[in-house]
């Protein structure tokens, strides 16, 4: 059997940046003055939608680049959606369910940035990543949001 080695290095920047976006989404939250019922869970709750699927992608052994560059479009979309969100006047509204809908967006742009990458070998792996992943991210979003102010 083969032994595959993984390099944890790429999982703790991953965390890093999913822990560091999380914290920022919550003093958004607190400047604010929205409750702070369930401080945890909303931390936890940014870490793992940051995370979760580059995670899974280093499992299966892609660009560390490419990861980085996904990590980092999770974050930013989730900084940028909070400052949007916590800039409205009810931001305790369902509206996060926008936010869950565009990670599949950002799912999309990450596994559509793989393929990419790994077909033509570009030096600009996390570059391409990081804007195939916001691009995801930002089409879902738009798609949901305009409808409702039509």
């Amino acid at each position: 059997m083969k032994h595959i080695q993984y390099n944890y290095q790429i999982m703790r920047y991953c965390l890093m940046i999913g822990l560091i976006a999380a914290i920022l989404s919550f003093s958004l939250m607190a400047l604010k003055g929205s409750g702070y019922s369930h401080i945890i869970q909303n931390i936890l709750f940014d870490m793992i939608t940051v995370t979760a699927f580059p995670m899974l992608l280093w499992l299966f052994k892609v660009n560390e680049q490419v990861i980085k560059g996904i990590v980092l479009a999770h974050a930013a979309f989730l900084v940028i959606f909070s400052l949007w969100l916590y800039s409205l006047t009810y931001p305790e509204s369902m509206l996060w369910i926008h936010y869950i809908f565009s990670l599949l967006g950002g799912i999309t742009g990450g596994i559509i940035s793989v393929s990419y990458v790994s077909a033509n070998r570009t030096h600009f792996n996390q570059l391409i990543a990081f804007s195939l992943t916001i691009l995801g991210m930002f089409l879902v979003l738009i798609s949901m949001i305009i409808p409702i102010f039509l």
